[in-house]
């Protein structure tokens, strides 16, 4: 009698776990939600300062984008943030975590990566995704020094996104 009972509990677990696996994803880019990234980061940073290993993260800001929705309409801004974000994570490693981190703003974190050679060899990726959608960001990318915990590395990276995102302003404004 106990397996019948238990049986019965399977279909609900089955849906309980596809509710928890949307939780994980953004339902339009297909990357990590937010939520995501309030249980893997955490996980990701203390193993980098386990193993001593490095850690980048990027901020990536999506410049202008109410504009896009609002000249073009929120289909065309679904469809080009989409395929920016799709396009990219094609390019990243597997062990690489992508994250639609809230709006138009996306967390990319890079297990094992120092910030320098992360810039150098994803920067251009990034770059590529964004002109395929005909898009453009300001980043921010920001390796994980001894005295860091997440938040002031998250807080580093969306500074420097902050500083590209102010010289794109005066640019766009000259």
């Amino acid at each position: 009698m106990a397996d019948n009972i238990r049986e019965d509990f399977k279909p609900d677990e089955l849906e309980w776990k596809d509710e928890e696996e949307k939780s994980l994803r953004d339902f339009m880019t297909g990357a990590f939600s937010r939520n995501a990234f309030e249980v893997l980061a955490p996980r990701q940073f203390e193993e980098s300062l386990r193993n001593n290993t490095p850690l980048t993260l990027v901020v990536i800001d999506l410049n202008d984008f109410k504009a896009v929705n609002d000249t073009l309409g929120h289909p065309e801004g679904d469809r080009r943030m989409t395929m920016f974000a799709k396009d990219l994570q094609n390019k990243l490693r597997d062990q690489d975590y992508f994250f639609r981190y809230g709006g138009d703003e996306f967390v990319l974190l890079m297990h094992s990566t120092d910030s320098q050679v992360a810039e150098s060899k994803v920067l251009p990726k990034i770059n590529n995704s964004l002109k395929l959608a005909n898009l453009n960001a300001a980043i921010g990318f920001a390796g994980r020094v001894p005295e860091d915990t997440l938040e002031t590395l998250l807080g580093r990276a969306d500074q420097l996104m902050y500083k590209n995102k102010d010289e794109f302003r005066s640019k766009k404004n000259v």
